[in-house]
C-alpha cells in the first residue's frame, strides 16, 4: 500500500442540533504517514476521529478509508482501525502480557501469536517489565501499552488513532 491514500476526507461535515462543528473537511492520508491533528478544544478534532473508526454515522461528505466507503463498510474498516481515547481502560490487575493476549483472545488470536508479534515492540514501547501489574503505569506507560497491544493483535495495515 506505498503511497496509496488510505484516508481520504471529502467536504466532512458534522452538526450538533443548531451547532456545525466540522466545516467542510478535506484530508488525504497515505499509507506511512505520521499526521497530527490539532487545533482549539471544540475545533471538532475529537468528532472527526470518532466518525473515522465509526463511532459516529451521521455525518455529510464522503470518507474512503482503505479504499472503501465509510458508510457501507463501517464493520469491515473497524477491524482495521485502532483508536486509543485519552482515557482508555486497561485492566489493572493485569500484566501487560496478559493484556494484550486478552485482547488478541477476543480478535481470535492464540496467546503464542500475540506473544510472538508483541515481544519486537516491548523495548520500542517499554521501559519497564512487561510482567508488572498495570496498576503501577503511569498515563503515558498506559498509552503505550495501548499502542503495543494494537501492533501485538492486528495485521500490518493498521490505521491508528490516538486522542
Amino acid at each position: 500500500m506505498n503511497n496509496q491514500n488510505i484516508v481520504e476526507i471529502r467536504n466532512l461535515e458534522k452538526r450538533y442540533g443548531q451547532k456545525q462543528v466540522l466545516h467542510g473537511i478535506n484530508l488525504e492520508i497515505t499509507s506511512g504517514q505520521i499526521i497530527g491533528y490539532i487545533g482549539p478544544n471544540g475545533a471538532g478534532k475529537s468528532t472527526t476521529v470518532k466518525i473515522l473508526c465509526g463511532l459516529i454515522n451521521e455525518f455529510d461528505g464522503d470518507i474512503n478509508i482503505f479504499g472503501k466507503d465509510l458508510r457501507t463498510n463501517t464493520l469491515e474498516i473497524k477491524k482495521r482501525v485502532g483508536y486509543i481515547p485519552e482515557n482508555a481502560v486497561l485492566y489493572e490487575s493485569l500484566t501487560p502480557m496478559e493484556f494484550m493476549e486478552f485482547i488478541g483472545e477476543m480478535r481470535g488470536l492464540e496467546n503464542e501469536v500475540t506473544r510472538s508479534k508483541a515481544f519486537p515492540y516491548t523495548t520500542l514501547f517499554r521501559s519497564r517489565s512487561i510482567d508488572e501489574h498495570l496498576r503501577n503505569e503511569s498515563k503515558s506507560e498506559s498509552t503505550n501499552c495501548n499502542i503495543l497491544e494494537r501492533y501485538a493483535s492486528e495485521s500490518n495495515d493498521l490505521l491508528g488513532f490516538i486522542a
